[in-house]
């Protein structure tokens, strides 16, 4: 009985042991939003909607979702306005997501796009 009691308590330390490691392991490559690569260019396209059109690739090893972008005006490397948008669907580990922001016709702005915010969905291999 007491042999017993020793090996079930043996196990469940390793397996304590095991899951704070693993979980320890899992917080190292969370993603933050300034570890996002933003791509992006102007649609030239005269059979296109005017506007803007990138592809936000996600290094990390989580398929995320909601990529919220932050979208900035600038004049003279000063933010002058902004407004958000989002990227369409999951963006899976190692993968992009693609994103399409309207603009006018004549608009020759320039601009400044980030990632402002995200939700992490799950662990993948990239």
């Amino acid at each position: 009985m007491t042999v017993r009691r020793l090996t079930i308590a043996l196990a469940c330390a390793m397996l304590v042991a095991t899951t704070g490691a693993d979980v320890a392991a899992e917080g190292g490559d969370r993603p933050s939003p300034q570890s996002f690569e933003v791509a992006w260019k102007r649609r030239t396209d005269p059979n296109l909607r005017p506007g803007i059109e990138g592809w936000v690739y996600n290094p990390s090893g989580y398929r995320v979702s909601s990529v919220l972008l932050r979208v900035q005006v600038l004049d003279a490397d000063r933010v002058v306005s902004e407004k958000r948008a989002w990227v369409y669907g999951h963006i899976p580990a190692g993968g992009r997501g693609f994103f399409v922001i309207p603009v006018a016709p004549d608009d020759r702005a320039t601009y400044r796009i980030v990632v402002d915010s995200f939700d992490l969905i799950s662990r993948e291999s990239p």
